[in-house]
Formats: C-alpha cells, sequence, structure tokens
C-alpha cells in the first residue's frame, strides 16, 4: 500500500496477508471440521454435493460447502459448540450426521457422513456423467490405502501429527495417486514446521491429480507467503476454474489481485465470493476496502468495512477493522465539511 494509507491499513509495505491478523491467530478456541462423505461401501461421494452445517437445537444453518474430488468438505473457525451436517444433491438420498462436538482447543477433527444413491448401484460409480472425471483415482483407492488414510485422519484430529504422517505415508506407498493422503501429508508437514516437505507432498497432490482443489489453494497459499505472486496466481485460478464455489481460492484470488495493484479485479473477485455463502471468509470485504481506498472510492470502502463487521463481529481482525472504519469516516466527515463550508 502506499505511504498515505498507513493511517488506514497499517503496514505500507506489507501484503494483506501478512499485515491482517489472521482468524486462528486472533481467536485460539476454534476449530476446523471435515466431512468425509461416503457410499455405504466405503467409496468416497462424488464432488459438488451440498454440505450444510447447522448449529444447535435449532439446527440453524451456519455454513454450506460443497464436497470436493475425494467426497471432503471442510468448515473452519468454528466456535465450539453443537453441530450437524446435512448432505444433500443430484442422485443421492438426504443424509444426516449425528449431532458432534467442537471442542474449546481442539483444533481439527472428523465427521463421516454415509450416503445411499437414489437410484440402484451403491458402489458409487453410477453417478455416471454427473461426477467429474477428475475423482476417477480417488474412486479407485484400494482399501488398504483408505484404511491408512483414515488411521492418518484420526491422528491428525487428535493432533498426533507424527503418527499421522506415518499412516499417510504408508497410504501414499500403496497408492500413489492418492491426492486427498498427500494433500494431508502436506497438512502435517506444514504443522511440524517442515516446510520443503509441505512443498512436495503438495506438487505430488497437484501431479497426480491437477484438479484437485484443496492441493491447488493450499500451495497457492505457501506461494503467496514466500511472494510468488505470479505462481499463486496460477494456482488460485486453476482452483477457481475447478470448482467456482470454493470462496477461499477466491478470497485469496482477490488478495494476490491488490497486492499486484490490480485494484478492479480484486473488487470484482471480492463481489463474486459474497454471493456465495462465505460465512468463514469475511476477509473479502477487507480487501474489497482496501482496493476501494486505493481508488479513493471512500464511501464504498467505508460500505465494505460495515459489511465486514457484520460478518465477524468479534475478534482482533474486528477490533482492528472498527478502528479502520472510524478514521476513515472521520476523514470522510472533515472532507464533507471542508468541501461544504457552514455560511
Amino acid at each position: 500500500m502506499s505511504r498515505s494509507l498507513s493511517v488506514f491499513f497499517l503496514l505500507a509495505v506489507a501484503p494483506l496477508w501478512a499485515q491482517f491478523p489472521t482468524t486462528n491467530e486472533s481467536r485460539n478456541n476454534v476449530g476446523t471440521v471435515r466431512v468425509e462423505v461416503v457410499y455405504s461401501n466405503g467409496n468416497p461421494a462424488p464432488p459438488n454435493l451440498r454440505v450444510q452445517l447447522r448449529e444447535g437445537i435449532d439446527n440453524n444453518r451456519v455454513a454450506m460447502e460443497f464436497t470436493n474430488s475425494s467426497g471432503t468438505a471442510e468448515f473452519v473457525q468454528l466456535a465450539p459448540g453443537e453441530y450437524t451436517v446435512a448432505v444433500t444433491g443430484d442422485n443421492i438420498k438426504p443424509a444426516e450426521s449425528d449431532t458432534f462436538t467442537v471442542v474449546n482447543g481442539k483444533v481439527f477433527q472428523d465427521v463421516m457422513v454415509t450416503i445411499h444413491p437414489a437410484e440402484k448401484s451403491e458402489d458409487g460409480g453410477g453417478v455416471g456423467s454427473s461426477a467429474s472425471s477428475i475423482a476417477a483415482a480417488e474412486l479407485n483407492v484400494p482399501s488398504k490405502a483408505a484404511k491408512e488414510f483414515e488411521r492418518g485422519s484420526q491422528e491428525m484430529a487428535e493432533r498426533n501429527w507424527d503418527k499421522g504422517v506415518q499412516h499417510l505415508e504408508k497410504a501414499t506407498a500403496i497408492y500413489p495417486q492418492y491426492a486427498s493422503a498427500y494433500n494431508d501429508l502436506a497438512v502435517c508437514y506444514g504443522v511440524l514446521g517442515q516446510k520443503e516437505k509441505q512443498r512436495e507432498a503438495l506438487v505430488s497432490a497437484i501431479s497426480v491429480n491437477d484438479h484437485f482443489v484443496p492441493a491447488l489453494v493450499n500451495l497457492a497459499h505457501m506461494e503467496m507467503k514466500a511472494n510468488h505472486l505470479t505462481s499463486a496466481v496460477t494456482l488460485l485460478n486453476k482452483a477457481a476454474t475447478a470448482d467456482p464455489t470454493r470462496v477461499e481460492a477466491i478470497s485469496l484470488l482477490a488478495q494476490v489481485e491488490f497486492t499486484q495493484g490490480h485494484y478492479d479485479a480484486a473488487i470484482a473477485d471480492a463481489r463474486i465470493a459474497h454471493q456465495l455463502p462465505h460465512q468463514q471468509f469475511a476477509i473479502v470485504h477487507y480487501t474489497a476496502a482496501s482496493a476501494f481506498e486505493k481508488e479513493n472510492r471512500i464511501p464504498d470502502a467505508i460500505v465494505e468495512l460495515q459489511i465486514f463487521l457484520q460478518e465477524e463481529p468479534q475478534g482482533a481482525r474486528s477490533d482492528l477493522v472498527r478502528k479502520v472504519l472510524a478514521t476513515m469516516q472521520g476523514q470522510a466527515q472533515s472532507q464533507g465539511e471542508s468541501q461544504n463550508p457552514s455560511h
């Protein structure tokens, strides 16, 4: 950002994602839940099934994601409480999980939902043309590899990252086409601080499935932190093309576009993200506000910051935005008074 923006957005030279606190940093009591949707025979569900997250005894819907090519969906930054998930989509019967609890301090946990096809076949292959061909490799995962993957997931849920690595490495040794296992390996390596292995695992995931969105997004995030923005844009565009509903990819793409000075593109992508369920990605409005301010569109920037606070009313990020908003509103008022002096 230019030096003149420091009054609003703090660090003039830092990338947006570096200067703005992450939700995990501001709320250490939140958790991530990965929902694994499988057929009754253990095969993973097809992509693009709707997975709705509901909270409390009233079953209020708080978020929605879509299954990826390995039949999973993730919900991040969840506050402690009781939840259920409901799965719906083409060619399946609606299904719902049992109630599960997000425990304070438990950062990662798995929930499994079993689905049944609306038609005869239960082998997962009867989805036919509605299933993306990119999921074919993962539909053929050998049972031994799948079991190692499940054990690795369980160890991750218990924060036993070293043991998770052991099981996931076995899964990829048994089935070298296992993109999901490589991606989870990268998660474990990242927590353990083994960045080179983390990158290698993500590259392996993409090499066996270049449309595997979780790995594309995770590698793009690494490239952003390394300031390899051109590479990050390429990865994020691939992810957004493979899954246009992946809000995380679109949100990150808007941040990179802002850093590159492509303000109109950043605003456009932030608006796309806003049209999708994006409860966990209120940061898109901060990105849009930053771009509007760069274009000296202060009223538009103020609106975006207000929307951010509606979507994320609490936490360190919200405290920062309130200060930025107050400063910006004060300057806007002063400018208005100077342009229209009272007589």
